[in-house]
């Protein structure tokens, strides 16, 4: 079963979601970000995005491979 997509090219979806990760990240202290799924989204939604948020991020991208230490 799929999941519906966010229309992240959206000025307002953008705005939205800055807001929201803003708040997120000052009212619970949270110290990074992990966003999954980082590879469906175009690259330029991140940057602002990472921006409002003002903390570290960093994206999972699934590749079907297996990565080992």
């Amino acid at each position: 079963m799929e999941l519906a997509d966010l229309k992240t090219e959206d000025p307002y979806v953008r705005s939205t979601l800055q807001a929201h990760v803003k708040d997120l990240v000052q009212t619970y202290a949270i110290d990074g970000l992990r966003v999954d799924a980082a590879g469906h989204v175009e690259t330029s939604f991140y940057p602002p995005y990472v921006a409002a948020a003002n903390t570290f991020a960093m994206g999972e991208i699934f590749s079907g491979g297996v990565c080992a230490q």
